[in-house]
């Protein structure tokens, strides 16, 4: 038997507060599928992502793009295995300069005590918008 999802999640939070992407990845099934609501080709960390691997590139993405200022989930909802989270981000993007500040939504699917899928929606014409400007 696995881990609590929503134990889960806050673990996820948690590694990535402190920067440790290796440690969040080890908290992910071997074929999590990773999902940022968007076209892969409006913004580099759109699209869907399979593996570990896939997440890795997701996470050298958002490095390459973004300062992110603000990381806060604000409230949970678990169900059974499926944990939603609703929270703010305020980043900067690297190529131009432009600061924003959205709410976005998670949702993580739990299997055996890690990850087997997440996915993220926000308002991805904000972030296309700010990008191409």
């Amino acid at each position: 038997m696995g881990k609590d999802p929503l134990a889960v999640v806050h673990e996820v939070y948690a590694a990535f507060g402190r920067g440790d992407i290796a440690g969040l990845l080890e908290m992910l099934t071997e074929d999590v599928v990773w999902v940022v609501e968007g076209r892969a080709s409006d913004y580099p960390t759109f699209g869907t992502r399979h593996g570990r691997d896939g997440a890795l590139g997701f996470f050298r993405a958002l490095g390459e793009c973004e300062d992110i200022t603000t990381f806060e989930p604000q409230s949970f909802h678990p169900s059974g295995d499926t944990v939603w989270v609703q929270g703010r981000i305020g980043l900067k993007l690297k190529t131009n300069g432009k600061a924003l500040d959205y709410a976005w939504a998670h949702v993580f699917t739990i299997r055996g005590g890690k990850v087997a899928a997440f996915k993220e929606f926000y308002d991805t014409a904000l972030v296309v918008e700010a990008w191409r400007g």
